[in-house]
């Protein structure tokens, strides 16, 4: 796997979530880092330059999580899809406890097998 291409995919989905969550750019970076004082402009700077975007650490990272009230777990399993090429989307499931539409609700037995038998 290719860090920096998680990297960068991490970046794209944080920034596709709080976009779902209406959350501006500007927004999300002051609540994420609220010690920073050109936090804005580092999370473009993440965000936009292409060539040479300043890169995310880890601490950097959580935070964002953090402020958009997501885990990190959830992201890096969006970022893990997208790199599998599987359509993830940016979105979290409902938060109730409901099954989702597309998840199969029985479970796959082997025939004739036990984890009881030798």
């Amino acid at each position: 796997m290719d860090a920096y291409r998680y990297e960068r995919l991490f970046v794209q989905i944080i920034s596709e979530i709080a976009a779902q969550k209406q959350i501006n750019d500007a927004q999300l970076a002051r609540m994420a880092w609220p010690h920073q004082r050109s936090a804005a402009t580092a999370w473009r700077k993440m965000r936009n330059d292409s060539e040479n975007p300043k890169r995310l650490n880890i601490e950097e990272a959580v935070l964002l999580t953090q402020a958009l009230g997501i885990s990190m777990s959830d992201v890096c399993g969006m970022v893990q899809g997208r790199l599998m090429k599987i359509d993830v989307p940016a979105e979290l499931p409902p938060s109730g406890k409901g099954e989702s539409p597309n998840r199969h609700s029985e479970r796959q037995s082997i025939p004739n097998h036990s984890i009881l038998q030798n």
